[in-house]
């Protein structure tokens, strides 16, 4: 009958699914990593010049921060599944979210450390991620002690705070930053929540803060014209928001940071660093190869 035949199509289903999950939850084979033919990055004087250049139009008054990206290519001995290295950033960095989206033969996957923001109803949550230290040669908490880094972190603060208070009945967040410490390195983050004063669509939200000064600057679009202008390589969906919606105009998105797109035995990968007032360039390079390290690892590549 055909309700019988539902029936055995339903449990034939369901069979194949707890087969797939638990392909997904086995152990992986021994496999060695593919070697690494190639590591491209553009040269360090490249970067601190950019660097300096932001110095010099911050001290103008032209801007207050600006986020500068770097980009690095790979090349490797073989192709590399993209299951292969989400389960790996699972390892490295359980702390962040992680994420994968494959498009055409291309994936664009990563473990962020930030989230944009979580609406459900009238009550949604965001968080003010900046400032770096890495793990193991300092201890953490010297992030506090770090005027320079404080300084960094509050600027993204105050303009969330500025994108969100017009459209909320209440909002609260700690008046310290706590440390959010990861594998490699270490952040400060303040958490922001709220509630709506009309009910609105998520997406309504990741428009109006994104991008934050952690990964586009202040002011913001002029800092975008700048970054556009100046940058030697296209971001592409690096720092871009990802997430999910529902029905009701609720979900979460986080943004797409320490990144990368996979394809076949080439990968891109992505790190930035927030420059602002009393930033040094040598260290700002060196921060985004702390921020690096969790990604290169997951694709086997000692950093």
């Amino acid at each position: 009958s055909t309700e019988h035949d539902s029936a055995a199509a339903l449990t034939r289903t369901i069979e194949l699914a707890e087969r797939a999950l638990g392909l997904l939850d086995a152990a992986p084979a021994a496999d060695p990593d593919p070697a690494l033919l190639e590591l491209v990055e553009r040269p360090d004087s490249e970067f601190i010049a950019l660097v300096d250049q932001v110095r010099a139009a911050i001290s103008s008054g032209e801007f207050e921060k600006i986020v500068l990206a770097r980009r690095v290519d790979l090349g490797l001995g073989r192709p590399v599944l993209a299951s292969r290295v989400e389960r790996r950033l699972a390892d490295i960095a359980p702390e962040c979210v992680r994420f994968g989206f494959r498009a055409g033969g291309a994936t664009f996957l990563g473990a962020t450390p930030e989230r944009l923001v979580v609406k459900n109803g009238r009550a949604f949550e965001t968080e003010a991620v900046a400032g770096s230290l890495p793990v193991g040669d300092l201890p953490p908490g010297r992030l506090l002690e770090s005027s320079k880094n404080r300084a960094e972190q509050a600027i993204v603060v105050r303009e969330l705070l500025r994108a969100l208070e017009p459209l909320t009945k209440s909002i609260d967040h700690a008046e310290t930053p706590e440390i959010h410490r990861l594998r490699h390195v270490a952040h400060l983050r303040t958490r922001i929540r709220g509630t709506l004063l009309e009910p609105i669509h998520v997406l309504d939200l990741v428009e109006r803060l994104h991008p934050t000064p952690a990964v586009g600057g202040v002011p913001s679009a002029k800092a975008l014209g700048w970054i556009s202008a100046h940058e030697p390589d296209e971001r592409g969906w690096y720092a871009g928001p990802i997430g999910w919606v529902d029905n009701q105009g609720d979900g979460s998105f986080v943004v797409a940071l320490r990144s990368g797109i996979l394809h076949g035995n080439r990968a891109t990968l992505y790190a930035g660093a927030g420059i602002v007032e009393g930033s040094d360039a040598s260290t700002e390079l060196a921060e985004t190869r702390w921020k690096l390290q969790a990604l290169l690892g997951a694709f086997g590549v000692a950093p």
